[in-house]
């Protein structure tokens, strides 16, 4: 009877869980379509900018710039951060547009100096005003967040469309992320969709998520899980980790697509080993109620540490609710 009630809260717990996926959104989205993510790799997402940028900077610039990149990835030297600074900041006033970019990111993320929102904004806008588009995608986040730099959606659009412009499917998803919100402009969950659609058709695993996302809750279009489950899948299969883990959860409730345990299992690996905490909670959940995999609490136990460590409500309840039951 206890392993009956065990079941039936944790189905409600899912529930739950799956309500949040489905409402995911605000900074999150925010995060993925205004800043990329450059911040952690010192690397662009762009692709052709850093090229357009490298070809006009002299040899010097270029191997000042090389120079503080290998410092800030421990490439062939012991990682130093603050070392990396003094290089960008040297190719910086040489003008160079990637070292103002690597600047920003820096001050954004306290690597080397002390976290300053307001002057990795400088700096981002140092360079975005020589036409890179990774900076242009992280000052539209800070305009959304209002961190660093005035909260303006207006011109956070401005920056987006200036990118799309560029043929940069990371402005469209941007400009879809606005118009989703409502942020700046009326909410229209039709054009949101449209140019979600445009960066998905293109092969963009963000959009094929938000495309999947909005035939999920039904905004600006019918709900289909079908169409969810076929635009989560190509995403999730270019490593979205979004995706992965909402690949999972359909997978797990048969949503979409045949209920199959071994293989929401499968996606939720995919996704944990990324550090997504709901699908280490679920993992959790299915090895402590054996679908899929043999029952097996200490294992459960093990991911539901993880989950929890990461930050899972779920994950640490649980955990209160097994203790109590060794006793």
């Amino acid at each position: 009877m206890a392993r009956h009630k065990h079941n039936n809260a944790s189905q409600v717990v899912f529930f739950l869980f799956f309500a949040l996926v489905l409402s995911f959104s605000g900074g999150a989205f925010a995060q993925e379509e205004g800043a990329g993510r450059a911040d952690s790799t010192f690397s662009y997402e762009g692709g052709s900018d850093a090229i357009t940028d490298e070809i006009g900077e002299s040899y010097a610039v270029r191997s000042l710039v090389q120079t503080g990149l290998q410092y800030a990835k421990g490439e062939g030297v012991e990682q130093d951060y603050a070392r990396a600074h003094e290089y960008f900041m040297k190719a910086a006033e040489e003008g160079s547009a990637r070292a103002r970019f690597y600047l920003g990111v820096m001050y954004a993320t306290g690597k080397g100096v002390t976290t300053d929102q307001a002057q990795a904004a400088s700096w981002y806008q140092k360079a975005a005003d020589q036409g890179n588009t990774d900076a242009m995608l992280k000052l539209a986040g800070m305009h959304i967040s209002g961190k660093g730099a005035a909260k303006d959606f207006s011109r956070a659009m401005q920056l987006f469309r200036t990118v799309a412009d560029k043929g940069d499917l990371r402005g469209t998803n941007g400009q879809a992320y606005l118009y989703m919100k409502g942020f700046g402009v009326t909410q229209d969950y039709k054009q949101a969709l449209s140019l979600y659609m445009q960066a998905a058709e293109k092969g963009n695993a963000q959009a094929q998520s938000r495309v999947g996302y909005m035939y999920a809750r039904g905004l600006g279009v019918r709900l289909d899980y079908g169409q969810t489950y076929e635009w989560m899948l190509k995403a999730a299969e270019q490593g979205n980790l979004f995706a992965q883990g909402f690949v999972g959860s359909l997978y797990e409730r048969g949503k979409g697509v045949k209920a199959d345990y071994k293989e929401a299992m499968n996606w939720y690996q995919k996704a944990a080993e990324k550090g997504d905490e709901f699908s280490m909670y679920r993992i959790g959940a299915l090895h402590e109620e054996g679908r899929g995999v043999k029952a097996d609490k200490k294992v459960a136990m093990e991911w539901y540490k993880k989950a929890a460590s990461q930050g899972s409500d779920a994950a640490k309840n649980r955990l209160i609710d097994l203790e109590g039951e060794k006793k």
